[in-house]
């Protein structure tokens, strides 16, 4: 599941809407090694379960699930909202 999701986030459009939106594929790439395996299941339980041709929505909603998760835990500083 953790390969898959790094695929997803590799792919070329989600690379571009990543940098428009000032985040960096090296940091998410971290974010992704330190997710935890029942939260790695669970995200790509949710990439299964959009439908076909929402890979780049999807994408992105895996990639603020992601910064989201390690912002509650204390390991990043994205979202102010978090605290």
């Amino acid at each position: 599941d953790r390969e898959r999701i790094r695929d997803v986030l590799a792919r070329d459009d989600v690379q571009r809407q990543l940098q428009l939106q000032g985040v960096d594929a090296d940091e998410v790439e971290a974010r992704v090694a330190a997710l935890s395996d029942a939260e790695v299941s669970e995200m790509a339980d949710r990439l299964d379960q959009m439908p076909a041709g929402a890979g780049i929505v999807g994408a992105l909603f895996a990639v603020f699930v992601i910064l989201l998760v390690t912002d509650i835990l204390g390991l990043t500083d994205v979202y102010p909202f978090t605290r």
